[in-house]
């Protein structure tokens, strides 16, 4: 299994979300949605690793075709791999490094932006470089600098290094690159230019001081630094214009009430904190552009779908509430919007049944609202998501009206009934309906169900599990498809891994499954007369090889009149 699996962005989010508690860890929308979609092992398939990757060489990039077929012009990304990137690092005071993946749909978005980027800071004052490092390639070094989803940026500032997780347009780049290279502040002469400035960047910090003195200009300074969020220094003009008086800082933003001026004390922790909150508006609209801001903190989230303009007005008057305000992030996602979000939620993307589902950024669990959809009801849903008085919500498939063959298909719904709660050993396959692995798997897979309902039909139950339609709350370390554990009855709370265990012949599956549960030998009733019978032949015909004929002969009459018997008992003429 490859540490780095999928091929575009369809594939990067068929990754599994089996652990609840670990899930936005799994940064969260991992996968899903955010840019920095976590790396999972997908299915086995060498078809799943991807194609059509950028070609690295040289120290600069060049023009290359987008999938759409627009060029884009990357001569000034340096193109970095671990013979130069430790010498390009220290020839450059200022470097930010992109890891990111040929097949991954979020780094082919950024591609065009990041190159823009790069052309203007090589010629800002002091310079920038931007680079780029194909981490598929270039194993080591992601591993060296804890990349663990795609596209990761890293800021590099005389040799010190941090994560960029800031807005992946080319503007809020140059801005964090210059502010992190230079001045962290923009001087604004005009009111136009501020109007403008909050137009391009959604939110601007405003601080109005008639000198560079203060413990609230010191504490505005040291947050301009810390933030990923464009601060400015309006000019007295501007100031007097929009009736501020001085010392004092403003948060303009291009949504909502369109500014929130600061009341706190002068620290940055406090003032960092007023900014975050105020940089996201008290519902969002699901889209692209404002995945940073819907998804980058530990905020739980409520997300409604297939709403009416009732619907929106209730979430609108909820999000305002004393209650909520503040401590969650509220969205409303449309038709359309992105079908792995949807997915992941357990959404129907065609559904037009309004849901409202929420995520604990804490545990990674998800809720659904149950009931009508109202201001009141989404308040009290979000503050007992808040007080873990909702249970959560698990996504299921129906469970099958009825079991074909002999492994048993288990969902969301009764996993817990059919493996967790079974007084049997319980053999379980993780699989995905796309994985090539699991379906040449799957005929193995059945004959060793058949196997095991005839020699332990009381015992043993082989089954399966729809990787990317059910959700189990039981943390299972599933990284790829196929993944198989083991139960064994008497340790539910501790299965085993036996995914790597030797499983290309049904007759090697048997053989790891009965040592993983530790099984012991059947022996039938005559089955021992039988080994010793067919002993005694082969010892008689090795001393006297011309009585095969012989011996074939009586063999064939003890088959024919074993099988004249069976049919008459199974009433078949064929066996």
């Amino acid at each position: 299994r490859g540490r780095r699996g999928g091929g575009a962005l369809a594939k990067e989010e068929k990754m599994l979300h089996f652990r609840p508690t670990a899930l936005i860890a799994l940064a969260l929308l991992a996968l899903l949605v955010t840019p920095d979609f976590i790396v999972a092992k997908n299915s086995e398939e060498d078809d799943l690793a991807g194609e059509g990757g950028e070609e690295e060489g040289g120290d600069e990039g060049g023009a290359e075709e987008e999938d759409d077929g627009v060029p884009v012009d990357e001569k000034d990304v340096l193109v970095l791999t671990d013979a130069n990137f430790n010498q390009t690092i220290a020839d450059n005071k200022f470097i930010m490094v992109e890891f990111y993946a040929p097949w991954c749909g979020h780094c082919k978005t950024l591609k065009p932006e990041y190159a823009k980027a790069a052309t203007e800071l090589k010629a800002a004052d002091p310079a920038v470089a931007l680079a780029k490092v194909d981490a598929t390639k270039e194993e080591g070094l992601a591993a060296r600098f804890g990349v663990e989803g795609f596209p990761s940026l890293k800021w590099f500032r005389e040799g010190s290094v941090k994560d960029f997780q800031g807005g992946r347009t080319a503007d809020e780049i140059v801005s964090f690159c210059k502010k992190q290279s230079g001045e962290p502040t923009q001087k604004v002469a005009t009111d136009e230019d501020l109007t403008a400035l909050v137009t391009k960047s959604r939110v601007v910090v405003a601080g109005y001081f008639t000198e560079q003195a203060g413990d609230l200009y010191t504490a505005f300074r040291a947050s301009a630094l810390e933030s990923e969020k464009v601060f400015a220094e309006p000019s007295a003009d501007v100031a007097a214009k929009r009736g501020v008086s001085a010392p004092a800082i403003v948060v303009y933003k291009n949504f909502d009430e369109g500014l929130a001026t600061y009341s706190g004390a002068a620290n940055s922790t406090e003032l960092l904190a007023f900014v975050s909150a105020q940089s996201r508006p008290m519902v969002f609209q699901f889209k692209e552009e404002l995945i940073e801001d819907m998804f980058h903190n530990d905020l739980p989230k409520i997300a409604m779908f297939a709403y009416t303009e009732a619907h929106e007005a209730a979430m609108k008057d909820a999000a305002a509430r004393a209650s909520v305000r503040g401590k969650f992030v509220f969205m409303q996602v449309g038709k359309g919007e992105d079908p792995n979000f949807f997915e992941y939620m357990g959404v129907d993307p065609e559904g037009t049944e309004p849901k409202v589902m929420a995520i604990d950024a804490a545990t990674g669990k998800k809720y659904q609202l149950e009931g009508d959809i109202t201001a009141d009801s989404i308040e009290k849903f979000a503050t007992g998501v808040a007080a873990g008085t909702i249970p959560p919500f698990l996504k299921s498939a129906p469970i099958p009206e009825k079991q074909e063959g002999d492994v048993v298909e288990v969902v969301g719904k009764n996993f817990k009934d059919v493996v967790i709660n079974s007084d049997k050993h319980v053999i379980l396959e993780f699989y995905a309906p796309w994985c090539g692995h699991c379906q040449q798997l799957a005929p193995i897979y059945e004959k060793v169900a058949t196997h095991f309902k005839e020699t332990h039909p009381d015992d043993v139950v082989i089954a399966k599990i729809d990787g990317t339609a059910n959700e189990v709350e039981e943390e299972l370390p599933v990284e790829g498809f196929p993944t198989i554990f083991a139960f064994a009855k008497d340790k539910k709370s501790a299965p085993v891994d036996i995914s790597s265990k030797p499983r290309k012949t049904a007759k090697a599956m048997i053989t790891s499954i009965s040592k993983a549960l530790k099984l012991a030998a059947v022996v039938r009733p005559g089955e021992d007369r039988y080994r010793e019978a067919v002993a005694r032949l082969k010892k008689v015909l090795k001393v006297k090889p011309d009585l095969l004929e012989y011996v074939a002969g009586h063999l064939e009459k003890v088959a024919d009149q074993t099988e004249a018997e069976l049919k008459k008992l199974t009433g078949k003429d064929e066996l």
